[in-house]
């Protein structure tokens, strides 16, 4: 837990700055790859007990074009993005033996679009102008409370396991804390 809130304190920091100074807007976006990419760090171990290698410096490569083509662009080229890195996860792949293969591929492009394309959406909100920044830090507090919330009461009240085959630290009460804590903020 320490961990987590030393990262959060630091990547709030960085945001922060890049919010609040328009010449430091790209500490922003700096702060969201590092996210995605601790994102996919995370994934990737999460994966592995599960028998699914994920390529990771295939998804870090395209969770980070994602996100350089919301910066770009208005994101209209992302399923070329997806397309090419389907392609790249096939190529490495296939140097190896090719059981498993296409659990592994699809892993692979799971982990592009689930972490990519939010993190995307998100500097496609921040670009909007003043009011994107206020409906991103909006968005960003109430995910950081929810989250925060949920581990709180969950480790302190947490008795009734949520899903124990998905995720056995999870419980019903840091659930409903979670969503208190959001409905707080909000």
């Amino acid at each position: 837990m320490g961990r987590r809130i030393i990262t959060a304190v630091i990547v709030l920091s960085i945001v922060a700055l890049g919010f609040y100074f328009d010449d430091l807007a790209w500490l922003l976006y700096a702060g969201i790859a590092l996210i995605a990419v601790m994102c996919v760090e995370e994934l990737t171990e999460m994966m592995r007990p599960r028998g699914l290698r994920l390529y990771r410096r295939v998804a870090i490569f395209g969770v980070l074009m994602l996100l350089v083509e919301a910066i770009l662009t208005s994101m209209q080229n992302s399923i070329v993005v997806l397309g090419l890195c389907t392609c790249f996860a096939l190529v490495v792949r296939l140097r190896g033996r090719v059981v498993g293969a296409w659990g592994d591929i699809s892993a692979t492009i799971f982990a592009i679009a689930y972490i990519g394309i939010p993190c995307a959406a998100l500097l496609r909100i921040f670009q909007i102008g003043s009011q994107g920044e206020a409906w991103l830090l909006m968005m960003m507090s109430i995910i950081w409370m929810t989250d925060s919330m949920a581990l709180f009461v969950g480790k302190k009240f947490g008795r009734i396991k949520l899903w124990p085959k998905i995720s056995p630290g999870k419980t019903w009460e840091g659930a409903i804390g979670g969503v208190g804590g959001a409905l707080l903020v909000a």
